[in-house]
């Protein structure tokens, strides 16, 4: 009777520890994987954060690129339109002027010129022509009652020209002129019509 009754405790003392360690072991099963989780949502939320942060990044470059481009256009424009505004007031750009022809040579009354060195350029080879071709003193002097010169038209090849100063009252400088067209007369005119065309400009 007494081995009955061990037996009958040890069974329970078995199957209450079995029932003890399927419960501890679910637990800390189920713990385990929470842990796992929360790991996983920290990861994903970090990584979220450090995209939007390199996104935020990447769109700050390219706002400081767009500004810094637009300072730039905006630059490139004011110095292309400083450029665009010829130094001589004739001839202009797209007038044309005539070979043997004598016009008058002007400029920005903002600078008053004692002497200038002056030279006809030819756009295609961005030369300058010498004076004897050209009609065209390098050196010239220039009276301060008139403020401008007689440029008689030598015998050059048509085509297109400007006019270009290296050097104004001694001091060196880069001014210019608008692109105009040195044409020929035409031999069929007759002389009235030649002197009415060369007044033209």
């Amino acid at each position: 009777m007494k081995n009955w009754i061990r037996v009958i405790i040890l069974i329970l003392i078995l199957v209450g520890g079995t029932v003890f360690f399927r419960y501890w072991s679910l637990k800390e099963f189920n713990s385990a994987f929470d842990n796992i989780d929360a790991s996983y949502y920290a990861l994903s939320a970090l990584s979220t954060n450090t995209f939007s942060l390199r996104s935020s990044d990447k769109s700050s470059e390219l706002i400081t690129e767009e500004i810094a481009t637009s300072s730039q256009e905006a630059l490139a424009v004011v110095a292309t339109s400083t450029e665009l505004v010829p130094f001589f007031t004739s001839p202009q750009n797209g007038d044309e002027v005539h070979i043997g022809c004598t016009y008058q040579i002007s400029w920005q009354p903002s600078i008053m010129v004692d002497l200038f060195e002056i030279d006809l350029i030819d756009t295609n080879t961005e030369k300058p022509l010498d004076p004897e071709t050209s009609g065209l003193s390098r050196e010239n002097i220039v009276k301060k009652d008139l403020q401008n010169l007689d440029w008689k038209v030598g015998a050059v090849l048509p085509g297109e020209y400007y006019l270009k100063s290296s050097k104004i009252n001694g001091v060196d400088t880069d001014k210019r002129s608008g692109v105009f067209i040195i044409s020929k007369i035409s031999e069929k005119l007759s002389s009235g019509d030649k002197v009415s065309l060369c007044k033209k400009i």
